[in-house]
């Protein structure tokens, strides 16, 4: 049987929520039934990929509008049978070099935020809720990671229920799991809260060091990542005297032992998808306090013990949850991710869905 090919498209490699899915999908697909190729605009930072099933093609351009005429003659060239992507813009981009490549193919988007609010959080609010409109119901499948998305993408951009699946976000607990050492003496002097995401306005690090300020526990938060804001937060904690209880530990090479080390995970996100570091933390087996604006992770209150994930109801909540806190003896800690998050049994699904195609 003649092999698909199959051309996964990633901006950057950043290692942000879309592309550790982006790149999970890509490398548990199956090689025997599938040639894999991945397009990058470019990898300046020289971001080790940690896959090597797939064949990699870095364009080297620094945006997508200078690397149009590259993308489509990697098109036309690698004359792949499925395109997919996992980003709003690219999506879109996508759909649109349909009408300029010669060579023909489907189109398998995934949404990764929540466009009813991602997008009204965007310069160009109009033009791009205006774009899904027009565009996404012109791809082929799409993907989402919650019945929330799915509501969302049919009610507000009126987008056919017929083309819409639910793809859990894929996670490797076994990979995770082992760069966890839960030898460690549990004794601490003080709570030990977690963050982890980029440092945009999107993740909501602002205005969680500002309810850090009426935490009234012994405390030392660890916010991990990178990005635009991390002046502006450097600036917050300084302003509010608060640089001997939080900590900005940018990228580190193994945040699961410090998400595993911690007495609770806090997402202070304004909106989102399906937070994989939600999903990674319970792997983690750390409660977890999140934000009310991610109602989404609602989902799992049947799948998980309630005591363990819990959603705010507004600011003064977060703040009372967090002051409520003991510490855990996290020897006896234990993963709590639901099964069908597993890469394993998303992969499965993923390649029956392809199949479809």
């Amino acid at each position: 049987m003649k092999k698909k090919r199959i051309l996964f498209f990633l901006p950057f490699i950043n290692f942000g929520g879309a592309e550790k899915v982006t790149l999970l999908l890509a490398d548990k697909l199956s090689t025997k039934k599938y040639d894999k190729y991945l397009i990058i605009l470019n990898n300046s930072k020289n971001y080790k990929i940690e896959y090597d099933n797939f064949k990699i093609i870095d364009l080297k351009k620094l945006r997508l509008r200078n690397s149009i005429f590259s993308i489509i003659r990697s098109i036309n060239s690698i004359k792949p049978d499925i395109i997919f992507s996992s980003i709003g813009y690219i999506n879109i981009f996508i759909i649109l070099c349909r009408y300029f490549c010669f060579h023909k193919y489907k189109i398998m988007i995934r949404e990764a935020n929540l466009p009813s609010i991602s997008l009204g959080n965007n310069k160009n609010t109009e033009l791009f809720k205006y774009l899904y409109k027009f565009l996404y119901p012109k791809a082929d499948k799409i993907l989402v990671s919650s019945k929330t998305m799915k509501n969302d993408l049919i009610e507000n951009f009126h987008i056919s229920s017929k083309n819409i699946f639910i793809l859990n976000n894929p996670v490797d607990c076994n990979k995770i799991l082992s760069k966890i050492d839960n030898s460690k003496s549990s004794k601490r002097k003080k709570i030990e809260l977690v963050a982890c995401g980029r440092l945009t306005y999107q993740k909501g690090f602002d205005r969680l060091i500002n309810w850090a300020e009426q935490f009234n526990i012994s405390y030392n938060l660890k916010i991990i990542g990178d990005g635009e804001e991390k002046s502006k937060l450097e600036n917050i904690i300084k302003e509010k005297k608060l640089k001997s209880n939080i900590y900005l530990m940018g990228n580190i090479k193994n945040p699961y032992q410090d998400i595993f080390d911690a007495d609770a995970f806090l997402l202070s996100s304004r909106w989102e998808g399906m937070p994989n570091v939600v999903l990674e933390a319970m792997v983690c087996g750390t409660k977890i306090i999140a934000s009310e604006e991610i109602k989404q992770l609602n989902e799992f209150k049947t799948l998980i013990d309630k005591k363990f994930l819990n959603i705010a109801n507004g600011q003064n909540d977060f703040i009372n949850q967090v002051n409520n806190l003991e510490k855990n003896n996290y020897l006896n800690k234990s993963n709590h991710l639901p099964l069908n998050f597993d890469i394993n049994q998303v992969s499965f699904i993923f390649e029956k869905i392809i199949k479809d195609l």
